[in-house]
């Protein structure tokens, strides 16, 4: 007994050992693709880690490879595990307050800040989040300053960075890049080149179709920000070193700044500036209207944070030492996307002075020996929760442009139009003040009458006595009338309440294989503020209109029998819907159809299976991105990594309320056909009950309990494998059979 023992023994120690080492390899390869910069794929591998065992490191990895792809509302929902480790360091904590009000959720923002002051008093980082925060409510207020607008020209990558060049802006795309097809690793998307659109008329965000710059300007690497002297003869722009594609951390490729001269009509002479290195990046250049300052970003060693700002003085045709602007503008964390307007206002963005989001625009102004007021943050429409970078504008301060990752735009990044508001004092028309009433007349004098003495009496008159006559009565006093004064003239009449004015929501609704437009989709769109819902059916042409508030939140909804319900985010902030220009809004949705479904019992022909890792048997279809759900050996319970993915396919029926989903569960080969049998019931009960405990009907989910028929690898019975093998045959998976 004891001899054979020691051999099990052995063997479980074994396959323990390259269980580890599997994990091990696994883990070593994420932490290569996160090295890297390539953070898609490291997401991927994080995650395969993460389906085996609960790696707390790979969970942080997870995590900062979403913060540094830009995706706030993900990474709120890993470092929100994180910061409960004991792995957790206070930087993750900060990194979470981020996420946070990246996401709006200044309450709970603040909080996550004010522990992570107490966890690094030092980080002046943590006092500008507490008062970002504190004001957050300021800075979403709309002073009444700016209009802003979308542009025409923006596509669904990233357009961003403009600068003014002729009649028109010159911007960086990904769009229609010459690198498409050549992605790079960060973002998984082409490269960056250089784009000019004109103006087309008054209306500033109506520009023609975007033109790439010809010759040697663009290369099959990244070229970005740019700025130009007054005569757009000389150019400065951000770009890659393409001679070096790798810096010593065999990862990202620095950014570098290049200038380049127009002759005969085309850019040519490109060279780099003098402070160039392969061991930091240099960027965002922008240069003075007298051409002596040259204002850029930079990580270069003994500065503030993350990337500061920097100016270089011409010293007699040469470019002096880059001198860092300071404290007061300059931080621990990143400032960037400078901009020297003609008023020698500077506007930048950074992510750690207080604002809404993660980069917010800011206004400073130089007042001499090369110090600058404190940075004012230029509050909505300007900036919101999201991204908002690379302002410019014009030498009349009143028409500009800067780029938003803000809900409602085109997709990524994109560019706006800002306009000064005119501001017209109403006039008053005060009335003249009713003249006094004259005073009344004098009263006339009183005359007074001395009597004539009597004549003496006749001598020896008879004597005749009579009554003495009534003396006269008085004359009556004067009447003295005094006019009535004037009445007060009546109050001015109340103003009129504003009037606002609604913006028109229209578009067709298209069928996204055929390209046709659908018949009675049903649009629905809810204010996420109010939760009030507008609905409309399309017609025969496809299209529907409705009329929306400016300045909100909302979800689209679209449905049709048949069809996948498409969701999306839509947003007027900033859309001032009394200019004409942006009254009538435009927005086309495609929608999907489900393939060859029987009009009599709703089943689908094909059924469309869910396959683990974000695909599908339907590529073709909005379907969402899941794994399969797993199981401890001989348990049915629920995960806590299972129950992500079953949340995932709660949303999308909550969606889609009309699908029959079908849940499958399996179990690996040990133990006998009936147990298994009965353990995989087990199984699709468990998740059945999970998902009608949070809102899905029964009638919508079907459970199969396939026990050990259908493996997925060669582990049948008595076939030494090991727990991992195993374990991918403990599983449910996800198929969409029909609809009700």
């Amino acid at each position: 007994m004891k001899s054979i023992k020691i051999p099990a023994l052995l063997l479980c120690l074994l396959f323990c050992c390259l269980s580890l080492q599997a994990q091990d390899s696994k883990m070593i390869k994420a932490n290569k693709l996160f090295d890297q910069g390539a953070y898609p794929a490291a997401v991927k591998s994080y995650k395969e880690v993460l389906e085996k065992s609960d790696n707390p490191y790979a969970k942080i990895r997870l995590a900062d490879c979403y913060r540094l792809m830009n995706q706030p509302f993900i990474a709120e929902y890993w470092y929100k595990q994180v910061v409960e480790l004991p792995q957790s360091k206070p930087t993750h904590l900060f990194y979470y307050g981020m996420a946070l009000k990246a996401n709006g959720k200044y309450e709970e923002a603040q909080v996550a800040f004010t522990n992570y002051l107490q966890l690094a008093p030092n980080d002046s980082r943590g006092p500008l989040q507490v008062e970002a925060c504190r004001r957050a409510r300021e800075f979403e207020t709309d002073p009444g300053v700016f209009e802003i607008s979308l542009l025409n020209t923006n596509s669904d990558l990233a357009d961003f960075s403009p600068a003014f060049y002729k009649k028109g802006i010159i911007f960086a795309s990904e769009h229609n890049a010459q690198s498409k097809g050549n992605y790079y690793a960060r973002r998984n998307a082409p490269y960056l080149d250089l784009f000019y659109a004109q103006r087309q008329g008054d209306d500033p965000a109506i520009m023609s179709e975007p033109i790439r710059f010809k010759g040697k300007l663009n290369t099959f690497l990244h070229e970005g920000a740019v700025t130009y002297t007054s005569d757009f003869k000389t150019m400065f722009f951000t770009g890659n070193n393409a001679k070096k594609q790798k810096d010593k951390k065999g990862g990202v490729v620095n950014l570098q700044i290049f200038i380049a001269t127009l002759m005969n009509n085309e850019w040519s002479n490109i060279r780099p500036f003098r402070y160039n290195s392969d061991e930091y990046s240099v960027g965002h250049p922008s240069i003075s209207l007298d051409q002596n300052e040259l204002y850029f970003v930079s990580d270069m060693p003994g500065g503030y944070g993350g990337t500061d700002i920097y100016v270089c003085y011409n010293q007699n045709g040469k470019w002096g030492e880059p001198v860092n602007l300071g404290s007061t503008i300059n931080t621990e964390g990143n400032e960037m996307f400078p901009f020297i307007a003609h008023d020698n206002n500077l506007y930048f963005a950074s992510d750690a002075l207080p604002g809404l989001g993660g980069l917010d625009i800011f206004t400073t102004e130089k007042l001499g020996n090369n110090s600058w007021s404190k940075p004012e943050n230029m509050r909505f429409p300007i900036n919101t929760n999201g991204d908002d970078f690379g302002l410019i504008i014009d030498r009349n301060n009143e028409l500009g442009y800067f780029s938003s990752n803000r809900s409602g735009g085109k997709g990524d990044d994109d560019i706006y139009a800002v306009v000064k508001k005119v501001i017209t004092q109403p006039v008053v028309e005060i009335p003249e003040p009713t003249p006094p009433p004259p005073p009344p007349p004098p009263p006339p004098p009183t005359r007074v009458v001395t009597p004539t003495p009597p004549p003496p009496p006749p001598p020896t008159p008879p004597v005749v006595v009579r009554p003495a006559p009534a003396p006269p009565p008085p004359p009556p006093a004067p009447v003295v009338v005094t006019p009535a004064p004037a009445p007060p003239p009546p109050p001015p009449p109340p103003p009129p309440a504003p009037v606002i004015r609604k913006c028109v929501l229209s578009g067709y609704i298209f069928d996204k294989s055929s390209r046709s437009p659908v018949d009675g989709a049903t649009v629905r769109i809810i204010n996420t503020r109010t939760n009030l819902a507008l609905t409309t059916t399309t017609f025969a042409d496809g299209l529907y209109s409705i009329e929306i508030d400016p300045n909100d939140n909302y979800v689209i909804y679209v449905t049709k029998q048949f069809y996948l319900t498409e969701v999306l985010d839509y947003s007027t902030q900033g859309q001032n819907c009394d200019s004409p220009a942006n009254i009538s809004l435009k927005r086309d949705i495609e929608i999907s159809k489900l393939p060859e479904v029987d009009p009599n019992t709703g089943n689908l022909k094909t059924p469309i299976k869910i396959i683990s890792g974000g695909a599908s048997s339907h590529p073709e279809l909005p379907l969402p991105q899941l794994n399969h759900i797993y199981y401890d050996y001989d348990s049915y319970a629920i995960r806590p990594d299972a129950a992500v993915e079953l949340q995932k396919i709660i949303s999308f029926m909550k969606d889609n309320p009309n699908l029959v989903i079908e849940l499958g569960s399996h179990t690996d080969s040990r133990g006998s056909d009936s147990y298994n049998q009965k353990l995989s019931d087990n199984r699709a009960k468990a998740a059945i009950d999970y998902m009608v405990s949070r809102g899905i009907s029964r009638s919508n989910i079907v459970g199969r309990g396939y026990g050990e028929t259908r493996l997925v690898n060669h582990c049948g019975n008595n076939v030494n494998c090991s727990d991992y093998e195993h374990e991918q045959n403990r599983r449910t998976e996800f198929v969409v059979t029909g609809v009700r």
